[in-house]
């Protein structure tokens, strides 16, 4: 039952009498199985809101950053965020910054894939952000300090975006890199040379 309430807001009543026990019975299960690593449970950045449930064996996107993010050995907190309609999916609390963290299914980015950071940066909720979409470039909004990057490539490499390059001018020139290989590596299958 767990991979199915994955990615939905809890309602300990109705999962209480999904498994026909109480209430409190219910949330002691999803207390058990948080300790045991086989579900996660992220409330929302400043309440108010029932809180995601992110079970282990989840395949989505969300559920893939947040274990790699949790893998990575950092304590950290995990939030989501939302206004109106714009959505920071993930929100990694470090202690001395906030990192957030959005999903588009698009190749190439558009500004309704940036708002959601540029939003919760103007707003002071993150410090800098990422976009994780389906594409094969990195690419910078020039305004903000958020990145859209292909998702795979932030799951391999996420100690070194989250930690290493953390300055500007480090993180342009890894985004340069990575950027430069993928056109050759494009070029190569074509058969360019």
């Amino acid at each position: 039952m767990l991979p199915s309430l994955s990615g939905a807001r809890l309602n300990s009543k109705d999962l209480g009498r999904l498994l026909g026990v109480s209430r409190p019975t219910a949330l002691a299960y999803l207390h058990t199985l948080e300790e045991t690593g086989l579900l996660t449970r992220v409330p929302f950045c400043g309440g108010g809101k029932r809180p995601l449930l992110i079970a282990w064996e989840d395949p989505s996107p969300l559920a893939s950053l947040l274990y790699c993010l949790r893998d990575l050995g950092v304590d950290c907190r995990f939030y989501r965020w939302e206004r109106r309609t714009r959505v920071v999916d993930l929100i990694a609390d470090l202690g001395n910054e906030r990192v957030g963290f959005s999903f588009s299914s698009a190749e190439r980015l558009k500004h309704r894939d940036w708002m959601p950071l540029t939003l919760a940066i103007d707003r002071k909720v993150i410090d800098r952000g990422f976009v994780l979409h389906a594409g094969d470039r990195v690419v910078r909004n020039l305004e903000w300090w958020i990145f859209g990057l292909p998702s795979r490539l932030f799951l391999r490499q996420a100690q070194d975006w989250m930690f290493t390059w953390r300055d500007r001018r480090e993180s342009w020139q890894a985004m340069v890199r990575i950027n430069r290989a993928t056109a050759a590596a494009r070029d190569r299958a074509a058969g360019y040379y």
